[in-house]
């Protein structure tokens, strides 16, 4: 820009609230040739909370909406002025302003008024600007007449004109107005068009500029008074002022890196456990498959795994056949239970039923007093539910004592207990 003191800034945003009452922001940087280009368009609802703080974080001039009154006009209850000096006074409504202050609260460097961008863009865009000029832009069948003065806004005008002679007539209006009205003899000669459709205007008779303006703010007229208000932080503006408390704090930024910075790491600590789990679980899985992938590969693991799996097997069927009670205490119990007085065991063996592992065949071997005893002895027995196909396998008298007999009994015996 051309006008006065400037600050170095490399980096400005500048805000408006649009028609729809949200937010429209335009974000500008300085290029290594001193130009300034568009970094950034944003829009957002104003019930939003949380865009601010994510696209203004290295705050923003909030532009407003101005009404330009003669400065013999006493100030208005419902109105603030600007301290800027100025030909006109610019003045706003606080109440108006109010929610839009308080949706961007803690944002806001300054409130600056929106119709800025009638000097700034000029200054910033048109290459042969001079130090005083008249701005025109046409929107929506108003014609915005911004008057500058040596690098300054002396004044907004704001003009329904719809044909060639109406802006003729509400030029000379205000000519006169400047000159008699106000008593000046500086009304400038020189007009600066904002956007081409000013041409239909046939404003060729006076001396006009067109400003070379990027076609992203040229496309939205929210956009162009937002990247003017922004301008505002490089040079004097009229601005009203903002209550401390709802000024940019340089700590803001900061406070917010931070909280962001412990948010990642909160998150990392909460992901990394996890992450840990699933990278050892994949591993592990790796180290079996490798595991298996050489058991399979080498013959002789194969042959000590096949006999490890054997004799596992052999020993639970072991383990299993021997944890479970037997009749045998039941057997030898019955046999001194059921013989008779006369009757006596001298041999008792066992042997293996060949295809049944829960029964086996018993030997019971002895002498008697006499056959009846025998006979007797066979019957008690009979009477076991666990012994089961009795029978006298011999009976015959001892050789040397003829008093007694010899005798050899069969049975199968049920092996556990049921």
């Amino acid at each position: 820009m051309h006008s006065g003191p400037q600050k170095k800034c490399k980096k400005i945003t500048g805000v408006v609230p649009t028609e729809s009452l949200n937010f429209i922001s335009v974000t500008l940087i300085r290029t290594s040739s001193s130009q300034w280009k568009v970094k950034s368009i944003k829009e957002w609802q104003s019930a939003n909370r949380v865009k601010p703080q994510l696209f203004l974080s290295n705050g923003a001039m909030l532009g407003v909406t101005t009404h330009w009154l003669n400065n013999t006009t006493g100030a208005a209850q419902d109105l603030i002025f600007t301290p800027y000096d100025s030909a006109v006074k610019a003045a706003t409504s606080p109440v108006h302003n109010q929610a839009f202050i308080k949706a961007l609260s803690g944002t806001i460097i300054d409130l600056v008024t929106d119709d800025f961008y009638l000097i700034s863009i000029p200054q910033t865009f048109c290459k042969a600007c001079k130090e005083s000029f008249i701005s025109l832009h046409f929107n929506k069948g108003i014609l915005k007449a911004g008057i500058v003065i040596n690098n300054k806004l002396e004044g907004v005008f704001n003009l329904s004109c719809h044909t060639t002679e109406e802006v003729f007539g509400n030029f000379a209006r205000i000519e006169r107005y400047w000159s008699h009205k106000l008593n000046r003899n500086d009304f400038p000669n020189t007009c600066v068009t904002i956007g081409s459709n000013l041409n239909d205007f046939h404003l060729n008779s006076k001396n006009t500029l067109s400003a070379d303006i990027p076609k992203e703010l040229i496309e939205s007229s929210d956009a162009l008074k937002a990247a003017g208000v922004a301008f505002s932080r490089t040079g004097e503006a009229p601005t009203f002022g903002i209550a401390k408390e709802d000024q940019y704090s340089t700590f803001r930024p900061l406070a917010q890196k931070i909280a962001v910075c412990l948010l990642i790491l909160a998150l990392l600590f909460s992901v990394t456990p996890r992450v840990l789990t699933i990278y050892s679980s994949h591993q592990l899985s790796e180290k079996q498959r490798l595991y298996n992938s050489i058991l399979k590969e080498d013959q002789d693991i194969r042959d000590l795994t096949e006999k490890s799996e054997k004799l596992s097997q052999e020993i639970l069927s072991f383990k299993q056949t021997y944890s479970r009670r037997t009749n045998w205490s039941r057997l030898l119990q019955a046999l001194g239970e059921s013989r008779p007085d006369d009757l006596f065991i001298e041999r008792l063996g066992s042997e293996p039923i060949g295809g049944s592992d829960d029964r086996i065949r018993i030997a019971i071997g002895g002498w008697a007093h006499s056959e009846t005893s025998v006979t007797r002895f066979i019957a008690n027995l009979q009477s076991l539910t666990f012994i089961h196909g009795i029978s006298l396998s011999s009976l015959e008298r001892d050789a040397e004592e003829r008093e007694i007999c010899r005798y050899r009994i069969i049975c199968t015996l049920d092996l556990f207990e049921k």
